[in-house]
């Protein structure tokens, strides 16, 4: 599916928000992977379950926001790329292997087409 211009209604905020939700998951995701591979690295189990913990615990509260941000979408387009941005994101798992980045980065491309003003 192509997305032709910016979503309508309440997209403005609803976009605002989703991109706030999405890059503080990303940055939180990725730090908390980092820790957890340095600790793997240094053999410290407690910091790695900790940090693998927090990186769960990070995708769960994007994905959520992402399907809250869709719930209060007017637009159809950007309500059901939302709800596929929040899918997408719960299957992944504190894990490099499970990030599907071509299907990330296609979905941000999307949400950035239906996003601009």
């Amino acid at each position: 599916m192509t997305e032709t211009g910016p979503a309508a209604g309440n997209a403005k905020q609803v976009c605002a928000d989703a991109m706030a939700a999405g890059g503080k998951g990303v940055t939180t995701f990725l730090a908390e992977l980092g820790n957890m591979l340095n600790a793997a690295g240094k053999g410290d189990g407690k910091a790695e379950y900790e940090a693998r913990q927090k990186a769960e615990a990070a995708l769960a509260t994007w994905s959520n926001a992402m399907k809250e941000q869709a719930a209060k979408a007017t637009d159809g387009r950007l309500r059901t790329l939302l709800n596929e941005i929040g899918v997408e994101v719960g299957t992944m798992r504190a894990d490099i292997d499970s990030v599907d980045s071509a299907k990330l980065d296609q979905l941000q491309q999307r949400l950035d087409t239906l996003c601009s003003e």
